[in-house]
């Protein structure tokens, strides 16, 4: 099924926006540890719209006794998946960086060696991003309640999460190992954007809301 996202996709080989009613939609993405974390509140700090990660949220609501990544990998996913798509939905006209994407599910089922939920293939060709920028491992790896794979384990989710998003169609940019601000910078210069210096919650969601940027430049 993965093999074949790539050409039922039906999208550009290159990282032109796609915008449409929703503004356009960046995913910050890598395996576990690569520091997207920090690159997303950089961001929001700066008065990006961003959307924290909905992996490590759902984990820490079900930790007590509910559905988790490492005992029921497909029906976490498929949660992640309903939760992502409300809250990007939710935003309209503006740009917004996403901390992991809808195809990042793709990575983890592979790692897990399972079928991808036909509900997740579908969502990875239909629910489209205007580029994504995967970020390079960083020197030094820990882990926590949420966060439990070894650093070799997350290697192997990096590179399977990469090879996922390349297999739909994306042209990936990689984002080197550097300070945080200047990861930040990385990034903007890539897609053209511009500073903001105001936030405004989104009652309901993990974002925080700006005026539009102009369209990526490439």
């Amino acid at each position: 099924m993965v093999e074949k996202l790539r050409s039922s996709a039906n999208v550009p080989n290159s990282a032109s926006p796609r915008s449409g009613t929703f503004g356009l939609r960046y995913v910050i993405t890598g395996g576990p540890g690569v520091g997207k974390t920090t690159v997303i509140t950089e961001l929001g700090n700066l008065g990006y719209t961003t959307l924290k990660e909905v992996a490590r949220q759902i984990i820490g609501e079900q930790l007590p006794q509910g559905i988790l990544p490492w005992t029921q990998l497909a029906e976490f996913q498929l949660l992640v998946l309903e939760r992502q798509i409300d809250l990007e939905t939710r935003i309209h006209g503006q740009t917004v960086f996403c901390d992991r994407g809808v195809i990042d599910g793709i990575g983890y089922c592979r790692e897990g060696n399972i079928a991808i939920p036909a509900q997740l293939a579908y969502e990875a060709t239909h629910h489209l991003y205007t580029g994504v920028f995967v970020l390079d491992p960083l020197d030094t790896y820990y882990t926590d309640t949420e966060r439990v794979e070894d650093a070799q384990r997350a290697r192997t989710i990096h590179d399977l999460i990469t090879d996922s998003y390349t297999r739909a169609g994306y042209d990936v940019i990689r984002v080197p190992v550097l300070p945080p601000n200047e990861r930040v910078t990385f990034i903007l210069e890539k897609i053209g954007g511009t500073h903001h210096d105001r936030n405004t919650n989104i009652k309901g969601s993990t974002c925080t809301t700006h005026a539009p940027t102009k369209k990526q430049n490439q």
